[in-house]
């Protein structure tokens, strides 16, 4: 019933750069910029798996991915196929819709990382319709699908 096995990953990639200078970025759908010290155990991009959360408001409310596509009125069928840049469970950037509180920049933030989510043989400038950000989640037997970084 919808289990994602550790075999399957999103087609498509996410590009990570630190950055320094965030006067020239303009984040956008697929462009976010996060704390890059708050990454715990590494970025990848793959689908929704049992277990992932992410948080949201200032207080920084946990939320079960499953209970936000429920909340979001997000169809099942669909579920699968939102791309996720993920820290272990904790799931970072709900790609095109939105990212964990956790995550986002405040102003004790140090150093930045430049997430862009690019779809398998994209080679357009990033700009999407939001319904774009379906993907497909596909059988694979390559590592574990962590993103370069």
């Amino acid at each position: 019933k919808g289990n994602i096995s550790d075999k399957q990953e999103m087609t498509g990639k996410i590009l990570c750069e630190e950055v320094t200078d965030l006067t020239n970025i303009v984040e956008n759908d697929c462009i976010k910029i996060i704390d890059y010290d708050r990454i715990e155990t590494g970025v990848q991009l793959r689908c929704r798996k049992p277990g992932d959360f992410f948080t949201f408001g200032k207080d920084q409310k946990r939320k079960s991915l499953s209970r936000y596509f429920i909340d979001e009125k997000i169809p099942r069928q669909l579920r699968e196929e939102i791309p996720l840049v993920a820290d272990g469970s904790h799931i970072v950037w709900i790609v095109g819709r939105r990212i964990s509180e956790y995550y986002k920049i405040k102003e004790s933030t140090k150093r930045y990382l430049k997430l862009e989510f690019k779809r398998e043989g994209d080679d357009s400038n990033g700009e999407y319709q939001s319904n774009d950000f379906r993907g497909r989640c596909k059988q694979t037997n390559r590592g574990d699908g962590s993103a370069d970084q």
